[in-house]
């Protein structure tokens, strides 16, 4: 027991370690930015769950109700962050050294679990808890049932870790065995997260409008959910049977993830063998073969694809259910929930659906972490006969090729299904390129001057390095720009086609800029990035 909380102690300090580096004031910058977060986040979930506990217990008079819904959402996003840690390749660099010390194999896979849970638990039980606590001060709970309330918020989070080994073990083995297994999954989990991302924009409202049509209804709901009926009612009633049900719904597929977990734990990665014996000496352009260079190196990680090419997923699916549905019905399901006006012409409509694309525009980056991404083998890139601006180029060329062409196609196609005429269409279309391009430059020259070339994992640089934390920021700000913009000045002298076409200037010419910087001083800055 010893080494199992010795290890575990290590495992922190190799976190608080790698959030420290060499920099003076880098962990209590990042310890600042994870509180502000968690306070942030906590906060708003702590004020839906109090406006949702109070219209359910003190209006609807449904405890047990209040109850499964926090239970459902804490659920849903539990397995969603369960699934985004199972598309990460699994490392475990460490893996050699620690099972090589006297220590039993499973120690050191229950130090991992320890470890992975610890920092799971306080995101999720900020999530579940506010539920339990205010469901009982408006009197849906008794002392006892909040306090079972309390015990399982501690539990929720075994929840996500059961999920993440489990879909890590398949995920491995497909990564692994099938041929092209890494972009399957991409696909796979992308389609998943839209579902997620429908499903719960939907879920409230259904669970409100079934609170309207009383108990019976409820109860019935609650009754055809078998695992969570168990946990639901283990809260509220407590008793023997839903307790043994509770655990048996957290532990045993627990269980099950724990073995697989420790049978692969310490294995070598599957490699597969190439059956072509075949040499290629075709001799291609000198930016074209960069741009390849960096589409391999692009679609080698998982995790950089996953956190990149979202925005193109979600503009191509909400492309295609604006040509399906047609703007009527598009109008109407938004003005019933209340997002816009009653009274919105069909320009209007476009205006608001290019600025949704401006968004999708803003989160298919690429250029923040490209240079991060190089890590230790950033000389080879540096020693190859290449000049600076051309690899900048190709690398630019690598985030804007990600997102504008589809989207060309995208927005020409939505805004012909509106029934827009050429110089609307053209105008419109060209904001989130524009766009696109002006954040992808700008990200490339955050990159060159907050590079991160010693990183662990690539969730350190696709997802948590400051450089890209920065162009994200700057990306929303440009996309608020345009309503912005029109708002206090086009609209009182032009219209929306007007304006799209002056705001595209004004990305455009960010960009020539941002070109500029990259082509002269950024040149000289990316040469003296050390890996």
């Amino acid at each position: 027991m010893r080494g199992l909380w010795s290890l575990v102690r290590v495992n922190f300090l190799i976190f608080i370690g790698a959030l420290q580096k060499k920099k003076k004031g880098r962990y209590v910058g990042a310890a600042f930015m994870i509180l502000f977060f968690l306070l942030f986040f906590g906060g708003s979930m702590s004020m839906q769950a109090v406006a949702t506990a109070y219209q359910l217990v003190v209006v609807y008079n449904l405890p047990q109700y209040a109850i499964f819904m926090g239970l459902t959402t804490a659920l849903a996003i539990s397995m969603l962050f369960g699934l985004m840690r199972a598309t990460t390749a699994p490392t475990s660099k460490d893996a050699d050294l620690l099972l090589s010390m006297p220590l039993r194999k499973s120690t050191v896979v229950l130090s991992k679990i320890m470890t992975q849970y610890l920092f799971d638990a306080p995101l999720l039980i900020i999530m579940l808890l506010p539920t339990m606590i205010a469901t009982f001060s408006f009197g849906g709970l008794t002392v006892f049932g909040l306090l079972r309330g309390i015990l399982l918020v501690v539990l929720i989070p075994v929840l996500s870790l059961t999920i993440s080994m489990l879909f890590g073990y398949l995920f491995s083995f497909i990564r692994e065995r099938v041929p092209g297994g890494s972009l399957i999954l991409i696909g796979v989990t992308m389609v998943i997260l839209m579902g997620y991302i429908i499903l719960n924009m939907q879920m409230n409202t259904v669970f409100l409008k079934a609170a309207e049509m009383g108990s019976e209804r409820t109860t019935l709901i609650i009754e055809k959910v078998l695992p969570i009926k168990h946990v639901t009612y283990f809260v509220t009633d407590g008793g023997w049977v839903n307790f043994l049900g509770t655990l048996a719904a957290i532990f045993a597929p627990f269980a099950i993830a724990i073995v697989l977990f420790a049978s692969r734990y310490g294995r070598g990665t599957y490699q597969r063998k190439s059956k072509n014996r075949h040499l290629s000496f075709r001799v291609r352009p000198l930016g074209s073969t960069l741009l390849i260079l960096e589409v391999k190196k692009y679609f080698s990680s998982p995790l950089y694809v996953f956190n990149t090419a979202f925005g193109t997923v979600m503009l191509v699916a909400g492309s295609i259910a604006i040509l399906v549905l047609g703007p009527d019905k598009i109008m109407s399901f938004f003005a019933a929930d209340g997002d816009l006006p009653l009274q919105m012409s069909v320009m209007e409509l476009a205006g608001v659906i290019t600025i949704a694309f401006g968004f999708m525009a803003a989160m298919t980056i690429t250029t923040p972490a490209t240079i991060s991404f190089e890590g230790k083998k950033f000389w080879i890139l540096r020693s190859l006969p290449i000049r600076s601006g051309d690899i900048l180029t190709a690398k630019l060329a690598m985030s804007i090729l990600l997102f504008v062409p589809i989207q060309l196609i995208c927005s020409i196609a939505v805004a012909l299904r509106l029934g827009l005429g050429p110089v609307e269409t053209i105008g419109l279309a060209l904001v989130p390129a524009s766009l696109n391009m002006a954040v992808s430059g700008a990200g490339l020259i955050i990159n060159i001057l907050l590079p991160k070339m010693e990183w662990r994992t690539e969730a350190e640089i696709v997802k948590q390095s400051l450089a890209v934390l920065l162009t994200v920021f700057l990306g929303f700000g440009m996309v608020a720009l345009t309503p912005i913009l029109y708002l206090l000045v086009f609209s009182r002298f032009t219209g929306i086609a007007v304006t799209a076409y002056a705001i595209t200037g004004l990305y455009l010419l960010i960009f020539a800029v941002e070109f500029l910087i990259l082509t002269t001083s950024g040149k000289k800055l990316f040469e003296r990035i050390t890996a």
